[in-house]
């Protein structure tokens, strides 16, 4: 069981910063007019949790990109996994990416 606490988004497509923070039960529902964010969120998330490298140059990690700046993509979360607690940070750079 993964129990999601919060998930931040830095530099990811049209989002300069987001932070979201979850209860520790209950359903969360993510809604908002379009162009908000709200796939972007998912997307960035399941890139974090996804097997690909940050420095990869992969099309899914492009869309994400910011176009008008060259700076780090970084998607980090808080979660509970199976009972642990931990934290996932993914920064997604051209040549200096990093996986905490």
């Amino acid at each position: 069981m993964l129990t999601l606490h919060s998930l931040t988004l830095d530099h990811v497509a049209g989002v300069d910063h987001a932070h979201l923070e979850l209860p520790d039960s209950g359903v969360v529902v993510v809604h908002g007019p379009n162009e908000m964010g709200k796939t972007t969120l998912l997307t960035a998330f399941g890139l974090l949790l996804s097997e690909v490298g940050v420095n990869s140059k992969a099309a899914r990690i492009k869309a994400l990109k910011s176009a008008t700046e060259d700076v780090a993509t970084t998607v980090s979360a808080d979660m509970t996994v199976a009972g642990h607690r931990l934290t996932i940070l993914k920064s997604f750079n051209k040549s200096s990416g990093r996986c905490e």
